[in-house]
């Protein structure tokens, strides 16, 4: 063999080689990518659309479809998020937990907890003494407690918020790599507004602490921008990427929805709502954003994509007389899904006509959850009255009531990989989507 054909034949070789190698690579991030969508990394999920893939058993039978439970080391009012193996949610202890005999506000601990997805085991906790005086276990502050904000992370990082306490971010093994103090404010009411991150950010409701809306940068947690006069809001922030390519973040506010860019903070534009507390979140899907209100009572479709007024957005629908003030609707499959005192409701998504309407019992459940789609069902947790699992095809009708144990469930659940986790106020559940041998 002459040296040219040599040398042929190797370089032949070695792009073989390397292109095996790079369609590995890409093969490789390709199953990182959908293995990390299958994530529930924020409170509704990802993106904050509520939806999970996988069908779930309409019933829940203790011992034939509850995987694991895990005892909280307190209550609390977050849901769980899922990062791979992990499980996060936030819970409180020494102080407020007895209505009776609430203790001594100095000796509240929030407490950040790590739970194996798998089995339901520990694998961390970090335990954060509240630094500040928070404010009386009494009014409002009775339904939910000192731990309210869902946790978020980008997959690298946790971020949990602990009202005047700080927004602290802690890697995946639990090491603390910053705090960050968002004013020494407190309510009556507490504080609600859940974590949001994006590529840059994370987004804090800061309406009790400090009366604003704050950008911090992920990775230091310094204050990149604040949006101020943000009053009357318990509302999740909602990073939105629209269509046009537009960077905005909606809020909630007393008497309006806000729509600011992104990058600086500035506002873009409002809708007027008239609502005199803002507590749902919306939901935005292909430049159209959902809201539900609670009083007034009303869920509408407003398109911000392609703004005739730039400081209106275009109003597509308007349905009166039926909403939530708490809960968060939910697009699924065409349609939109609310659910509060009682009533579930399900409307068309592009015309906002009243598709159907089931009064539940007990006539007293209320609900703080935001309803999520799992499969071709509708789950929605009440506080006190059970989980209502709704069918969606071919028409919208409850077929289960699910109860696990007397305690309050305030927190929205998570889905991941076909099972649900579900907080209440004494345990974290894991549900599987099919009966335990």
């Amino acid at each position: 063999m002459n040296r040219q054909l040599g040398y042929k034949i190797f370089c032949g070789v070695a792009r073989n080689v390397l292109l095996l190698l790079i369609v590995g690579q890409r093969v490789a991030c390709l199953a990182e990518a959908a293995e990390a969508s299958k994530d529930w990394p924020q409170f509704r999920g990802p993106s904050g659309s509520a939806h999970g893939s996988a069908a779930l058993t309409d019933e829940w039978d203790p011992t034939r479809h509850v995987r694991w439970r895990y005892e909280l080391p307190g209550p609390g009012g977050s849901s769980p998020i899922v990062v791979g193996n992990q499980v996060f949610l936030t819970a409180y202890s020494g102080y407020g937990v007895d209505e009776r005999s609430p203790g001594d506000p100095r000796n509240l601990v929030r407490h950040l907890v790590c739970v194996d997805r798998h089995d339901g085991q520990r694998l961390w906790q970090r335990d954060i003494p509240a630094e500040e005086v928070v404010d009386n276990y009494a009014d409002f502050r009775r339904q939910h407690g000192y731990a309210t904000s869902t946790p978020a992370s980008d997959g690298q990082r946790v971020y949990a918020s602990f009202e005047n306490s700080g927004v602290f971010a802690f890697d995946l093994t639990g090491k603390q790599l910053w705090h960050h103090r968002v004013g020494s404010r407190v309510h009556n009411w507490g504080s609600a507004a859940s974590l949001t991150v994006d590529d840059r950010f994370v987004f804090v409701n800061a309406a009790v602490e400090e009366k604003a809306l704050l950008a911090l940068d992920k990775q230091t947690g310094e204050e990149v921008w604040r949006f101020e006069r943000v009053i009357g809001s318990w509302s999740t922030p909602t990073p939105v990427d629209l269509p046009d390519g537009g960077r905005e973040v909606l809020l909630n506010v007393k008497q309006r929805l806000l729509g600011l860019d992104r990058e600086s903070g500035r506002q873009l534009w409002f809708y007027q709502t008239d609502e005199s507390v803002a507590a749902s979140t919306p939901t935005a899907v292909d430049g159209v954003v959902y809201l539900s209100s609670g009083n007034p009572r009303f869920v509408a479709a407003l398109r911000v994509a392609d703004r005739s007024d730039p400081n209106r957005p275009s109003l597509v629908w308007r349905t009166d007389g039926i909403g939530s003030g708490i809960s968060s609707p939910l697009f699924y499959d065409g349609r939109i899904y609310v659910v509060d005192r009682s009533i579930a409701a399900c409307l068309n998504a592009a015309t906002g006509q009243i598709v159907a309407k089931t009064r539940l019992t007990p006539s007293e459940a209320t609900f703080y959850a935001s309803p999520i789609a799992a499969g071709k069902t509708i789950v929605a947790v009440s506080r006190d009255a059970g989980a209502y699992i709704f069918s969606v095809a071919p028409s919208f009708k409850m077929v289960a009531n699910n109860r696990l144990d007397p305690s309050v469930f305030n927190g929205t659940p998570a889905v991941h990989d076909g099972e649900l986790l579900l907080r209440s106020d004494g345990y974290l559940y894991c549900i599987g989507g099919q009966p335990r041998e």
